[in-house]
């Protein structure tokens, strides 16, 4: 029997979703009743996409794989750097252990990625769309050969970037990943599958939480869902394939925001011409916000007087430090260049923003969903779905991590990921398996 994985990150698919009962989502419960479950899976911290998607490929947290956020601050050049759309890194840069695929592929599997966080660049990955948001950047990285290989096939990847950036497009965005997803399941059926849906994210940040509009991009991403499993059972692939739904996080109530960049102007800590040449600057992981003091000479009269600024403000739930840092899984200074002084935990309804115009530190924004809180936070949790021969039927695990789930593929391939920060999900597996 062939060994293969389709895995399908759900954006922001909180676990509370997976028995409620106005979220129709009929070939997800399909799944879900074939297989094994949980909707109390921990994410990594920040609760954010870029991050939680890595520990998702790699099995670790972020102070072993080295992806922090999706902003940060290159502590080398004093710059805002983005992970956020693969726009500023490629994945063999960034990325310190091997992924998934990386084992896969080391093995001799054939592996793609659709709209995978950090990917662009991936040396490992037969086929291979990044996420990203600019038209640009998926033709100077996309495969040309794959690219036009799509385009032939009357697949609109002129689009792409387009409907990536617009939220009110997602669904079409979204579409255009199942539709890539079909062709290779046709064409080439690769062993690894990974893709990643992002309309229920964006749907839950511009309309809020249980929403119509979240119900409806759920329902919807189910459709496609329903039609890859229809593609699978038309290229007699169903029975040798395990097909996992998870998601990197869940969300929470928002509809205010903590500007700490608009403080930091205040106290005249921030150069809005120069960003690089402040004192300390903030940027924002959606519930938290990473810290850097820049002024290496003042730094520790401005440590006591950063941490003080921020913890006046009543919505700051929590100021860490660096000796905080290895209980949040995140990295010292001297191990990684983005790490940062402090992080800034905000409680919902507020978020962190990293705008710095105007002159309110606190004030309402349009927005009505985040996430990148505490992920041991109840509306934080993601959820997990295995079905496929390996897994038991019907059958709840209590609680897991997003780092089980690349030990847990790896196993169900037959390979082993080593070093990790997760465990193989023993409880769901029957016991006989490929090793």
């Amino acid at each position: 029997m062939e060994r293969r994985v389709i895995m399908i990150c759900i954006d922001g698919m909180a676990g509370y979703y997976l028995h409620d009962s106005q979220c129709k989502m009929p070939n997800l419960h399909k799944l879900l009743q074939s297989g094994v479950h949980s909707k109390n899976v921990t994410t990594s911290y920040p609760s954010s996409t870029w991050i939680a998607n890595t520990s998702i490929v790699t099995g670790v947290h972020a102070d072993k794989h080295g992806v922090l956020g999706n902003w940060v601050v290159d502590r080398h050049t004093k710059q805002v750097k983005q992970f956020f759309g693969d726009r500023d890194f490629n994945k063999e840069d960034v990325v310190k252990v091997p992924t998934i695929y990386d084992v896969a592929h080391d093995n001799q599997l054939n592996t793609a990625a659709l709209c995978w966080p950090v990917t662009r660049g991936a040396e490992k990955l037969d086929w291979n769309i990044p996420e990203f948001y600019e038209q640009e950047l998926f033709e100077e990285w996309v495969d040309e050969g794959f690219w036009n290989e799509l385009k032939q096939a009357g697949l609109p990847v002129e689009q792409y970037g387009i409907w990536s950036k617009d939220h009110a497009r997602g669904p079409m965005q979204d579409w255009l990943t199942t539709e890539i997803g079909k062709h290779l399941l046709k064409n080439h059926q690769p062993e690894v599958l990974l893709m990643h849906y992002l309309t229920a994210d964006s749907f839950q940040h511009d309309y809020g939480v249980q929403t119509p509009e979240a119900y409806w991009a759920l329902e919807y991403i189910d459709r496609m869902i329903g039609d890859l499993i229809q593609t699978l059972e038309e290229q007699s692939l169903l029975e040798e394939t395990h097909i996992l739904l998870v998601s990197d996080h869940g969300f929470s109530k928002v509809d205010q925001v903590f500007a700490p960049n608009v403080l930091f102007k205040q106290k005249g800590w921030l150069n809005e011409a120069e960003p690089e040449k402040s004192d300390v600057i903030a940027v924002s992981n959606g519930g938290s916000g990473y810290i850097y003091i820049l002024n290496e000479t003042k730094k520790e009269t401005l440590r006591e007087e950063v941490k003080e600024a921020l913890q006046s403000y009543g919505c700051v739930e929590h100021v860490y430090e660096a000796d905080a840092f290895e209980s949040l899984h995140l990295p010292q200074e001297e191990e990684n260049r983005f790490t940062p002084d402090f992080v800034c935990e905000v409680s919902a309804p507020y978020f962190v923003y990293y705008g710095s115009e105007g002159e309110d530190v606190l004030s309402d924004h349009p927005y009505r969903g985040m996430h990148g809180f505490l992920p041991a936070k109840e509306d934080l949790k993601a959820l997990f779905i295995g079905a496929g021969p390996q897994f038991k039927p019907n059958q709840e695990i209590e609680s897991m991590s997003t780092v089980d789930i690349a030990p847990t593929i790896a196993r169900l391939l037959g390979l082993d990921m080593k070093n990790t920060d997760g465990r193989v999900l023993e409880e769901g597996l029957k016991q006989e398996s490929f090793l």
